[in-house]
Parts: C-alpha cells; sequence; structure tokens
C-alpha cells in the first residue's frame, strides 16, 4: 500500500460512517461539506467516489460526494450555490475539490 504523500489531516477525525478515527478518510469534494469517511464505509453506504481526469493525465482527480451531495441530486435541486460546487469540485484548472489527493503547491494550507 503506497501510502507516501498522504496528507496528515487525512486521519483527523471520525468516520461519519463506522465513528472509527483510525485509518485515512476522504472528503466529500464539495467545498464546505465536513463529511469525512473512509473510501470504503462510502462505497457501502451509497456514496460517490470517481475519477474525473483523462486516462493519460499526469495525476488523477477523484471527486467524491456524500450522500447529501450526489450530483444527481444537486442536479434536481435549486441550490445554485451546491450547483455552482458541483462544477468547481471537476474542474481540473482550479483547486474547486476539496479531497485533493496531495498534489499541488497548496494542499495543506
Amino acid at each position: 500500500c503506497n501510502v507516501e504523500g498522504i496528507r496528515a489531516k487525512r486521519g483527523d477525525g471520525k468516520c461519519a460512517f463506522c465513528g472509527r478515527e483510525k485509518g485515512a478518510k476522504v472528503f466529500c469534494s464539495i467545498m464546505g461539506c465536513q463529511e469525512r469517511f473512509h473510501a470504503s464505509c462510502g462505497l457501502v453506504n451509497m456514496c460517490m467516489l470517481q475519477d474525473v481526469a483523462e486516462p493519460d493525465a499526469e495525476f488523477s482527480n477523484r471527486v467524491v460526494y456524500c450522500r447529501q451531495h450526489l450530483p444527481s441530486l444537486i442536479r434536481q435541486g435549486s441550490n445554485a450555490l451546491d450547483k455552482k460546487r458541483l462544477k468547481e469540485s471537476q474542474d481540473l484548472s482550479i483547486n474547486g475539490n476539496q479531497n485533493n489527493l496531495g498534489w499541488g503547491e497548496v494542499w495543506d494550507k
């Protein structure tokens, strides 16, 4: 398992599903959302984890959405800010994804 480069703050807090503090957690990619959970816990609890980068991209760009921020729900809803943040979370040209896996110069600031 490659653990080099994992952001230290991924170990902070409890998983929203199992409640355990141990292990790295992913964050919902919607800026401002406080949900964090183990990737495996998120998958079995209907969260979404997806890579939106092109297959030949130098780095992957994984987006993770908690159940409250599933893209299908945001698109159906009327919350303009959530729609804006959803679009930003998938934009590789900006730092609009709080689930950044650690590549970049300002990811822990």
